[in-house]
């Protein structure tokens, strides 16, 4: 869940630096990549790339390894340590954008 809690604040900080009110603003083809779950491309449109990666790289690395077929995993292949490095970087992260 980590990672959706990135994703719509990544999605928050892009509608807010374009001033929009809905995200995307309409359902036009020219929005397609918002859409999308890859965080890098969205840490790109958010306008937030230069400041997350000086500032919490460590965290971003962490999270960014996040894809939402993680969700589908049979079993868990985290150990307890790195369940609480994500939710701490996920924090981060969401606190820096």
């Amino acid at each position: 869940m980590c990672g959706y809690v990135v994703e719509l604040a990544l999605k928050n900080a892009i509608a807010t630096t374009l001033g929009w009110q809905n995200y995307p603003p309409n359902n036009d083809n020219r929005f397609a990549a918002f859409f999308s779950h890859d965080l890098e491309l969205l840490l790109t449109l958010s306008g937030k790339e230069a400041l997350i990666k000086l500032n919490n790289l460590a965290d971003w690395s962490i999270v960014s390894s996040w894809n939402p077929s993680m969700r589908y995993t049979i079993g868990s292949s985290f150990t307890q340590q790195q369940a609480a490095d994500m939710l701490t970087a996920t924090q981060n992260i969401r606190n820096a954008l």
